[in-house]
């Protein structure tokens, strides 16, 4: 699927709004970022359309597109080892794939059949048939969201828009490490590993653990490239090694080594050798949200990852058209004497509090476990 497009997401904030947002957007634009002139000028008008019924639906559209600008230059790492899926509901999420297992496939005209390629098929043969399965993974979309509010008073005395800012900014930062945190769940969770990834029937697990050094990094990509799905060897060329900051630097020190020396204890007693080969093989990627998720218990976990793979390994699957998070401001839900709606930014009935609100639907998936591999560094088999 096709990842966010911010360019979409404002078009069609644009294309939804009121005419008359555009003048809105303007002056709320300027009085945060315009010139001292232009601030206090933009400031008094939209101070003057606080007197207004129609001032929300002209200055949501800015403050939406305000918010997905400073989500989509949020950095994110989920998208640098998982794939996007939309999803078209709620509930358990589906998921269609194809099978191939190689017994089912005969030999044919004297060939023996090649695991992961196309078998032979003779003359006026009929062709072999693989199987197309819908399985359920183990993932279920739910929404997450935050509110925040704060008083007519405070935008009133001071003119203070600035604060609409600072709460889209936020409502950005948070949506963007809620994707990181749904990617990251499908690694580990609070009790440490997600063992229900990782597991021996999984088989990508790291025979005794080691921790991160360059032999183990070698025995790692030596294990992973032996397993097994459906009966056919794992296709990768490359891994993203995922660790915690806390082995940031010695996974950069192992990713920078070309050549290791006879004198070096990384070398285990070996002439000088080119590992150019092994390194090569994997990019180093710091996720912080490991830690944020495992604490320290995850210190010295290490996960191998592939970069390129029939298909993704881990997801983020996200609900069709509920892409982008979506922000918004409380309707006051109070109406003057003479019968006209009262402006969110008035204050509601009860307390004189504006509020926003942020809304992100988004659940991460573990897909297939095929050339992913995990160490916890405890040097414990």
């Amino acid at each position: 699927m096709a990842a966010f497009q911010l360019s979409e997401a404002i078009a069609r904030i644009d294309a939804e709004a009121p005419k008359r947002s555009a003048e809105a957007s303007k002056w709320y634009f300027e009085s945060l970022h315009g010139s001292p002139a232009e601030k206090l000028q933009a400031r008094f008008k939209l101070m003057e359309g606080i007197t207004t019924s129609d001032i929300p639906s002209l200055l949501t559209p800015a403050v939406n597109i305000q918010f997905l600008q400073a989500y989509a230059a949020n950095p994110k790492i989920w998208d640098q080892f998982a794939g996007e899926y939309l999803a078209d509901d709620f509930g358990q999420i589906e998921w269609g794939d194809f099978t191939m297992d190689p017994s089912d496939l005969p030999s044919k005209g004297g060939r023996k059949h090649v695991e992961g390629t196309l078998p032979h098929v003779g003359e006026l043969d009929r062709y072999p048939s693989i199987k197309f399965a819908i399985a359920k993974l183990n993932a279920t979309l739910s929404k997450g969201g935050l509110r925040a509010r704060f008083s007519w008073e405070a935008l009133r005395k001071q003119g203070n828009f600035g604060l609409l800012q600072k709460f889209a900014d936020s409502f950005a930062l948070y949506a963007s490490q809620t994707e990181d945190r749904e990617a990251t769940y499908q690694l580990v969770n609070e009790n440490g590993l997600n063992t229900a990834n990782f597991n021996a029937a999984n088989q990508n697990i790291l025979a005794g653990n080691g921790e991160l050094t360059l032999p183990n990094l070698e025995a790692a990509l030596a294990q992973v490239k032996t397993q097994k799905v459906n009966g056919n060897v794992v296709n990768v060329t490359g891994w993203n090694l995922i660790v915690p900051p806390a082995l940031a630097g010695t996974a950069e020190s192992i990713k920078s080594l070309t050549i290791v020396r006879a004198s070096s204890t990384l070398a285990g007693g070996e002439a000088d050798r080119n590992v150019g080969g092994i390194t090569g093989q994997v990019d180093v990627l710091v996720n912080p949200m490991i830690t944020t998720i495992a604490g320290a218990a995850a210190d010295k976990f290490w996960f191998l990852i592939p970069k390129s793979n029939i298909r993704d390994n881990i997801l983020n699957v996200f609900l069709s058209d509920e892409r982008q998070p979506l922000i918004t401001i409380k309707d006051s839900g109070h109406f003057t004497q003479g019968g006209g709606d009262i402006a969110p930014v008035r204050g509601s009935f009860d307390e004189d509090d504006i509020q926003t609100r942020v809304r992100h639907i988004v659940t991460g998936a573990f897909v297939s476990p095929a050339g992913t591999l995990v160490s916890n560094g405890s040097g414990l088999a």
